[in-house]
């Protein structure tokens, strides 16, 4: 077939492959159908894709015969690439238009060149490493994620994979950033957790996931499953409360001597906190949190920091618990005005409703004398008439 006749049969196919892909675009469904599908079905598929790439991949690399050329090219790439981050100039590598993008993006895409080229080469899996540095210290999780799933799978038995997947976690949890998200002395239940909203929350759930599975047991896995508590926690959904409790629950269970574990309990506290909607709702959670806090002071070793913590929850549990507290012995006080008289028993001087203000009040002052709920307790308490007989 001479080249003519195949440029044009080219021509013609690539045409019909055109007109085919606008049909789909004008004739097919307006939606789109990852929207139907469920995140595990999404993620099940990717995992398949992957997996299957990653067994052809290793095939090639199996019938892979070194190359010293080959070899000196792939290192190239990953010299030129650490080259570029360091000190931004220009490599001859570079595609033309560089010039245009961020040190750190040059740098990743110089290094994803480099193994797209040479995937082979005895450094392939030090440029996938690199290109998942770049997607760190950018912040891109979705970059991260889909590095760390490749070199895992590729690569298997490279050398450096714990390093890798322990600067994976570290940028899921810096973009996470959910210690700056707790707010103890903010009045309003709804105030205790700020969600600032994450571009990247479903990825970074997919990293942590990930990394609960195929990290060490030491350190990768238990901040893995701290980190998926806490993005259950952050939804404020009921039954993702009930989830993100069963994590910390299972961290507490699995790895009951880590250094996490203090943390682990006031944040299972806290989510029974985020839980409590006010005064007129139940107060079961305050006594729940309040029993987990017990538990974090044993853990907290008499550590100052640690203490000083404890005593921020226990002050904000504390305080609602006032508030409650003031709320139904004003209803009682309430039930025993003269307009509601006609509710007494016969002979009845004075109401047991009054008792039971008396009770409430007193327990407002009793949780913690020196708050303003206290002072307005005893002023209101004050101001009952004296008990008869």
């Amino acid at each position: 077939m001479s080249f003519a006749s195949l440029l044009l049969r080219t021509l013609a196919l690539a045409t019909l492959a055109l007109l085919a892909g606008t049909a789909v675009a004008v004739d097919g469904p307006k939606s789109n159908p990852a929207l139907d599908e469920d995140d595990a079905d999404i993620e099940s598929k990717y995992l398949d894709k992957i997996q299957v790439d990653a067994a052809t991949y290793i095939i090639g690399r199996t019938h892979y015969t070194p190359d010293a050329a080959y070899e000196r090219r792939g290192a190239a790439y990953l010299a030129e690439a650490k080259e570029l981050l360091a000190t931004g100039h220009s490599q001859p590598d570079e595609s033309w238009y560089s010039f245009l993008l961020g040190r750190t993006k040059r740098a990743r895409r110089l290094a994803d060149a480099g193994f797209e080229r040479y995937p082979y080469c005895a450094a392939s899996g030090d440029l996938l490493a690199f290109v998942n540095s770049c997607y760190a210290q950018r912040g891109d999780i979705s970059g991260v994620h889909g590095t760390v799933f490749k070199l895992w799978f590729y690569q298997p038995d490279y050398p450096r994979m714990t390093a890798v997947l322990e600067e994976a976690l570290s940028a899921a949890e810096h973009e996470q950033d959910f210690s700056a998200l707790v707010d103890l002395e903010a009045d309003d239940p709804d105030e205790v957790i700020r969600l600032g909203g994450t571009a990247y929350s479903g990825d970074i759930n997919k990293l942590f996931r990930f990394l609960l599975v195929h990290g060490d047991r030491e350190t990768i896995a238990p901040r893995a499953q701290v980190g998926l508590a806490r993005a259950l926690l952050r939804t404020k959904d009921k039954q993702e409360l009930s989830q993100a409790r069963r994590e910390y629950e299972k961290f507490l269970e699995t790895y009951p001597t880590h250094e996490l574990v203090f943390t682990a309990l006031c944040e299972q506290a806290l989510s029974y906190l985020v839980a409590y909607k006010g005064n007129h709702y139940d107060v079961g959670v305050l006594f729940n949190a309040a029993n987990i806090i017990d538990q974090a002071e044993v853990e907290a070793h008499a550590d100052p920091k640690r203490i000083a913590t404890v005593e921020a929850y226990r002050k904000r549990i504390r305080s609602w618990h006032q508030d409650r507290d003031l709320e139904v012995a004003r209803w009682y006080r309430a039930m025993a005005d003269p307009a509601t008289g006609w509710l007494r028993s016969p002979g009845t001087a004075d109401p047991p409703w009054r008792g039971a203000a008396r009770y409430y009040f007193a327990q407002t002052i009793k949780r913690d004398s020196g708050s303003n709920q206290a002072r307005q307790a005893q002023a209101e308490l004050d101001a009952l008439p004296a008990p008869q007989a």
